[in-house]
């Protein structure tokens, strides 16, 4: 929303709550509070009465057209309000970093799902070729026995041609 705030109002916020701010930073100051607040009832001429939940004893007098007309002191009776105010909008702040949080955990978990999900192929191809390797094996060691077998059929026959050939 846009805001115009007046000088008397600059004037008021340094006198009554910060007089260690410059008009400037007091002007910065007081649209954080305008940009954070809600209505909180009407003055006795019928201007809006807005607070902040970040200063919640900062009483804003608006006047037509987002017109801030001056800060109101503060309420001395009014304190376990004004910790009410300002613990719900930490609150609501809390929740709604937390909401941000959780939207981008959620964002990040369905971008990652098609990437497990190529993964989980991946390892089942994996573990058919290992199957495949494990029966491949299998079998070559099947074989390298028929092999060494006959390895020693052939050495016993030729022991015992050479042992004939050495009788005669």
């Amino acid at each position: 929303m846009d805001w115009t705030i007046t000088q008397h109002a600059i004037e008021q916020y340094i006198r009554r709550y910060d007089n260690t701010l410059t008009y400037g930073h007091a002007h910065t100051r007081l649209m954080e509070l305008l940009n954070s607040s809600t209505s909180d009832g009407r003055t006795e001429q019928g201007s809006q009465i807005y607070l902040s939940g970040l200063m919640p004893e900062c009483r804003l007098v608006i006047k037509d057209r987002n017109v801030l007309i001056t800060v109101l002191p503060k309420k001395k009776d009014h304190a376990e309000e004004i910790e009410f105010i300002r613990e719900a909008y930490e609150a609501e702040l809390r929740l709604k970093q937390a909401v941000m949080i959780t939207d981008k955990v959620i964002t990040s978990v369905g971008e990652a799902l098609p990437d497990i999900e190529d993964l989980k192929k991946q390892i089942l191809a994996v573990e058919s070729e290992k199957a495949e390797i494990d029966r491949q094996r299998l079998e070559l060691g099947k074989k390298k026995h028929e092999v060494s077998n006959r390895l020693d059929g052939l050495k016993r026959l030729l022991q015992y041609t050479e042992s004939l050939q050495c009788t005669r």
